[in-house]
């Protein structure tokens, strides 16, 4: 089940529940003001991890990229 980031329309308290993603807004409860069918899911960036980055991996992985190139493939 994801994280889900929401805002109480009620106190605007910002709060994170466990959910599933097929969980309506109705049915989450602010755990501030208890109040359950005002909090808004909120629209938020997800978290990468890994030791690599699209960096150092973009830069190796498009080396080669165009007309002309050789596959690097023997």
């Amino acid at each position: 089940m994801p994280i889900y980031e929401y805002r109480c329309e009620h106190c605007d308290d910002e709060f994170e529940e466990l959910v599933s993603s097929g969980t309506p807004d109705s049915q989450v409860e602010c755990p501030a003001c208890g109040r359950q069918g005002s909090a808004r899911r909120k629209l938020s960036a997800f978290a990468v991890s890994g030791s690599h980055t699209l960096g150092s991996v973009g830069a190796s992985a498009l080396s080669g990229c165009g007309p002309g190139a050789s596959s690097g493939f023997s």
